[in-house]
């Protein structure tokens, strides 16, 4: 179908294990039209998530309003629109998981990219507190530095799902984690993204 929408002026690349899509992309003279419901006027956002409606299983994406939300609309020379997503699963955003749809002016699909974790079946109730998180991540990154304490501050710590394979890691192990930025407030430089597991 995308091969007779397009004229087959199509790029596709897929996941060589599972066989879902990865990037779709086409040229603007051969976009994906996304046809307007009755009495709705479509903006990028609404044309993506229309085109993942239809497509997403394509992508890994069984439900796109419950599993994608909008971070980000960015448009270009007043010809094409990039809408990114985040992946979330019940409400919790996977770390790595985005999909990026770029449209033209008049809302059809120019391409998708997608780097997402499909067909997840996990547990989000975390058995460790955000404070004890802190606690073990600035006494890591301590150790690390040579460092005391006392000089690194913790932002909150927030919930997200990781899998080292979506940002191209061997490791296919799906974590529940607290994720936190560390600083230090003395001399020496610490800026580090530090993941704790939340059980």
């Amino acid at each position: 179908q995308i091969q007779n929408l397009t004229g087959g002026n199509v790029r596709i690349s897929a996941n060589t294990e599972n066989g879902v899509i990865r990037f779709m992309g086409t040229d603007p003279s051969h976009a994906i039209p996304i046809y307007e419901a009755s009495g709705l006027k479509y903006n990028p956002e609404l044309a993506a998530r229309n085109f993942l409606s239809e497509y997403g299983q394509l992508f890994g994406i069984r439900n796109q309003s419950y599993e994608l939300e909008m971070i980000e609309n960015n448009t270009v020379d007043q010809s094409r629109s990039f809408t990114r997503f985040q992946q979330v699963y019940e409400n919790v955003p996977i770390l790595g998981g985005e999909v990026i749809v770029q449209v033209s002016a008049n809302n059809s699909v120019i391409s998708t990219s997608c780097e997402i974790l499909s067909e997840m079946s996990f547990n989000v109730t975390p058995t460790t507190s955000p404070s004890y998180a802190q606690e073990i991540a600035k006494n890591m990154i301590a150790k690390s530095y040579g460092l005391d304490i006392e000089e690194l501050t913790a932002t909150e710590p927030q919930l997200w799902i990781y899998n080292p394979t979506i940002l191209g890691l061997d490791q296919d192990l799906t974590s529940l984690v607290w994720r936190m930025d560390i600083v230090s407030t003395g001399e020496i430089p610490v800026d580090e993204l530090v993941l704790v597991d939340a059980h």
